[in-house]
């Protein structure tokens, strides 16, 4: 199964990105050398994981084996239901941005910090699928998952709570025997993506071509690009765009330490004021791929360190999820996933809110670990008779 190959999460994404930009971009003027760059350690870290994949890096040793306590469900579904007022108060302050998709970045007051919170929401589809036993409930996590990001118009969490639906579905209910219901929500995944980016940018996606030449203000695009239906042109823009913005920043050596700076400074991000400033061709079109603040920050070998960590960090996850076998460690598993397969898009491992969430929800296994002992030792105490002599009973 292919979920079980933790080095296709890196390669197939990354592929398909190359294949894009193959198609659709003129990569001389430099583009082409900073593709190269990119995609070096991008071979060398899937080849590496190919020849860990056996022994080491089975994605369904931990997570086909999930064990669950009482204490976990309790844990995880409390926690679920926190996000789920979190969510309420962030519509509350902030608004419904879906009614006005242009203030989608917009926060008022303690806004930004029940956004932190309310983004969580698509840990709601693994809780529902292991930990809740109503239907009910299950149904209104799914469906709250799937349909907060698009309240708050967020393509990124829509994503995202679409790879973990996408995921516990195949893995927990056989959904790799549904070969055509998973055609089907790849469909609605794409359309779903195309279309709420359309009703948030409209016109502002489209974009001319600059032929075989770089100039401000356009693209060097195909045209064969121009061919596609608008859906699929600005999805096609949203895939390669960021690896076009990386490629131009190497080639002229261009730095602006205040760009990742600001990324993991999330409480002063006004402090540094050439942020989110970079030389791209197209400044509606900033953002570059999880290594573009490095990249200007400390040039190429920063870059490839960032690169190396973060896939580390993803070995660590997996190995994590097959020792511990516990949802908590899925979780952590899913959001390191995510990240690895959408690295070529936009910055979101190397971000504050990563961190924290990793360190929280080590926190809540902690947490649940400690419940269950203190449970199992409360029975134990009460299988003893009164006055026994408990030394000596076992």
């Amino acid at each position: 199964m292919l979920l079980d190959r933790a080095y296709l999460y890196l390669a197939i994404p990354a592929g398909v990105q190359a294949l894009l930009l193959a198609s659709f971009y003129y990569l001389g003027f430099g583009l082409g050398e900073g593709v190269i760059v990119y995609y070096l350690p991008v071979l060398i870290a899937s080849a590496v994981l190919m020849l860990g994949h056996r022994h080491l890096l089975s994605v369904l040793a931990g997570a086909s084996s999930l064990s669950l306590t009482a204490a976990d469900r309790w844990v995880c579904l409390s926690f679920s239901w926190l996000i789920v007022l979190f969510g309420a108060l962030d519509l509350l302050v902030n608004g419904v941005k879906i009614l006005n998709p242009g203030t989608y970045a917009e926060f008022h007051g303690y806004g930004r910090y029940f956004r932190h919170f309310s983004i969580m929401c698509w840990v709601l589809i693994p809780v529902s699928l292991l930990c809740s036993r109503s239907r009910a409930v299950k149904l209104f996590f799914i469906t709250y998952a799937l349909i907060f990001p698009v309240i708050i118009v967020d393509r990124n969490r829509l994503l995202l709570s679409f790879f973990a639906f996408f995921f516990c579905y195949v893995i927990y209910c056989n959904g790799w025997k549904r070969r055509n219901l998973n055609v089907i929500v790849l469909l609605v995944v794409v359309l779903a993506f195309g279309g709420l980016g359309a009703y948030r940018s409209g016109a502002s996606f489209e974009v001319e071509t600059s032929g075989k030449f770089l100039a401000d203000g356009f693209l060097p695009l195909r045209d064969s690009f121009f061919l596609l239906p608008s859906l699929l042109r600005q999805i096609v823009l949203y895939v390669t765009t960021p690896i076009v913005n990386y490629s131009l920043v190497y080639s002229v050596d261009f730095s602006n330490a205040d760009f990742f700076l600001s990324q993991m400074s999330p409480f002063g991000r006004e402090e540094y004021d050439a942020y989110p400033y970079s030389p791209v061709l197209v400044q509606r079109f900033n953002v570059g791929t999880e290594f573009f603040p490095q990249l200007m920050y400390g040039g190429v070998f920063f870059s490839s360190f960032s690169f190396v960590f973060m896939i580390v960090c993803f070995v660590f996850s997996v190995l994590f999820l097959r020792s511990s076998k516990s949802i908590f460690a899925l979780v952590i598993f899913l959001k390191f996933a995510h990240t690895i397969i959408f690295m070529g898009f936009a910055p979101q491992f190397f971000i504050f809110y990563n961190f924290a969430f990793v360190f929280l929800f080590l926190l809540l296994q902690f947490f649940s670990r400690t419940l269950t002992a203190l449970a199992r030792l409360n029975a134990i105490n009460r299988s003893i008779p009164i006055g026994c002599d408990r030394t000596r009973v076992r």
